[in-house]
Order: C-alpha cells, then structure tokens, then sequence
C-alpha cells in the first residue's frame, strides 16, 4: 500500500483523520467475524493505509475460521500467536485465540489510532504479561480522543472491549451498532471493488478446496457447498432482526 501500514501513517501524517480510521478498522474486523473468521493477530502493523487514506485490514497469516466455540484451522500452531502487548490476558495465559481476544486486541489498535503510540510503549514483553494478566491494568486514555469529536464514546468502547472476562467483551456487531446509535454516526460503506470481491473468494476458496476443516454454521453468503444457502443479491447479511439487513463491511486487505 502506497501509505504504508498504520504506524507507518499514523507516525508521519500531521494530522490524520483519526475517527475515520478507527471506524475503517471496526468495519474491516466486523466482516471477518461475520464470516467467521478470527484474525488472531491484529495490531497496527497489520492494518494498511490505501491511497485514499482508509484503513484496511491485513496479514492472516494466524487467522482461523470458528465453527461455534471451536477453532477448525487444520494446525494446531494457529491456535496461538500475535504480538504480546496487542494479546488479550487469557491468550497470554496459553489460551486459545476467539472471538473476544480479537475484541482486546482492536481496543489496542485502538489506542494506537487515537495515541500515536504503541499500546505499553517501553515495556517488554513480561511487564505486560505481568500489568495485563496479574495486576490487571490497561493502557491509559489516549492523548487525541479529544480530535475524534467522541472522545467519551470510544473511550468508553475500548474499556469494554478490554474486560479482563472474555464474555464480557462486546461482539464486533454491538461496536457497530454502538458507534451507530450512540453518536448518530452514518456508517456508510462503499461499493465492492474488484480486489474485494478477489478478497471474498480468496476466503472461501480454501474451504470449498479442503485447505480448512470445514466448521459448520458458515456464514450462507460464503455459498460453501452443504449449507442449503446462497448469498443474498443485495450484498447484504440478514441480521437477527426479523426483516432488517445490515450491510457488510469490506475493510480488508487479502495478499500473498
């Protein structure tokens, strides 16, 4: 990407458009986990900036797809990884990467949206296994909330999304939401491009081909061969609401 990767951005931009970024990310991981995807790995390093100053999620290289509560990559050595001050406290414990650690971690990207900085800036690795796991503190507020416009919402998202219980952490779809009806925030997406739809067969391809075990309870738009469903024409994903459909995001960046 011609912007380089977050920290890259974030380090050299005078003034970046820090709600817009943090909003490009909370998009990119609400449409993995959607397809059932845990990425597994997310920090700054992995989120490249486009050309058109976006944010869009990247490097999979741990990633696995959940079948329910049940991590169905073929290797076990994708159940564990990432990077120790983006990891949630039971991952630093030896626990495997879910749903909800993918939470913590994006309250890490989080700060470094808002902060400049990395999360535990001047800490090794075992003083944050020590201050997360044990004593169980969290990075400060970040400096440049304030330029957000909603410095007390995300705040307030980013304590949540770092509870020290993994079931009590926000889904990505209640970050969504929150962000929506509690700052009357248009979250307006833009369309597919051809590298995205490339992104979504990129996904679904190892799974039609036998590379994964195959979880069950796929998302149907995934059209995987055995679910009886197909995706829906509009792009868009049912909700659990009878009647409503919430559009999908397409912040992600898939490479070789």
């Amino acid at each position: 990407m011609v912007n380089g990767s977050l920290r890259q951005y974030i380090t050299r931009t005078d003034d970046p458009d820090r709600h817009r970024l943090a909003l490009d990310i909370t998009r990119g991981m609400d449409y993995l986990h959607r397809l059932s995807i845990v990425h597994g790995d997310l920090k700054g390093d992995n989120i490249l900036i486009t050309e058109d100053h976006s944010a869009a999620i990247a490097d999979f290289g741990i990633s696995g797809v959940m079948g329910g509560t049940t991590f169905a990559m073929s290797s076990s050595s994708s159940l564990y990884g990432g990077t120790a001050r983006w990891q949630a406290p039971e991952v630093l414990r030896g626990g495997h990467n879910s749903f909800p650690a993918d939470v913590y971690s994006l309250a890490c990207v989080y700060f470094e949206v808002f902060d400049g900085t990395i999360p535990w800036s001047g800490f090794n690795d075992a003083a944050v296994v020590m201050n997360v796991c044990y004593e169980q503190k969290r990075p400060p507020r970040p400096r440049g909330l304030v330029k957000t416009g909603f410095p007390d919402l995300w705040w307030n998202l980013m304590v949540q999304c770092w509870a020290q219980e993994p079931s009590d952490r926000p889904t990505l779809h209640y970050l969504m939401e929150s962000l929506y009806e509690m700052a009357n925030i248009r979250i307006t997406l833009r369309p597919v491009s051809k590298w995205e739809n490339t992104a979504l067969g990129r996904l679904r391809n190892p799974l039609v081909h036998g590379k994964l075990a195959i979880p069950s309870g796929l998302p149907p738009f995934l059209g995987i061969k055995g679910d009886g469903a197909t995706a829906p024409s509009d792009g868009t994903q049912q909700r659990s609401d009878p009647g409503e459909h919430y559009p999908l995001s397409s912040q992600i960046w898939m490479h070789s």
